[in-house]
């Protein structure tokens, strides 16, 4: 190879790699900005709590549109039991039971107001109570509120 035609080719390498590295980032440059709709993506995490023995967390999710999701997950295990629309969630003093109120669907709501529904006639909230180690779920329809005792376990005021 002459020493000519050795620096045309170093001369073609370089105009291409001057050429075509902005070329093969020019998609990365170009980010789309931020507007309102981008907020409706974002999730907040709310009404975080720890169980008194450090093993379970309660979290909530909630995006700019839609149903919040209360997570109760076993820190040693990774085990979750997930709430579509739980909140105000507590643990019992001997963390074995975790409370939550569930909030009914606005949808159904939205409909029942639009057939002119009764109000009594309504979904309403309902209080959940989970047995952590077993799973198992406890309903108590018709409930907005509850509170449990700071330092005993086995109660629930509703």
């Amino acid at each position: 190879m002459s020493e000519r035609t050795g620096s045309r080719y170093s001369s073609v390498l370089w105009v291409l790699l001057l050429v075509g590295v902005p070329c093969a980032n020019a998609d990365n440059g170009l980010k789309k900005p931020l507007d309102h709709s981008s907020y409706d993506q974002w999730k907040t995490i709310t009404g975080t709590s720890l169980s008194r023995d450090g093993r379970w967390l309660i979290y909530s999710t909630r995006p700019g549109k839609g149903d919040a999701l209360l997570t109760i997950r076993d820190l040693r295990s990774q085990q979750e039991y997930v709430v579509q629309r739980g909140g105000a969630a507590r643990f019992t003093y001997d963390s074995r039971f975790a409370i939550c109120v569930v909030q009914p669907d606005p949808e159904a709501i939205k409909v029942g107001r639009k057939a002119k529904t009764p109000t009594e006639e309504l979904p309403q909230p309902t209080l959940m109570i989970i047995d952590l180690p077993t799973g198992q779920t406890t309903f108590v329809p018709r409930t907005r509120s509850f509170v449990v005792p700071r330092k005993a376990s086995g109660w629930v005021a509703m």
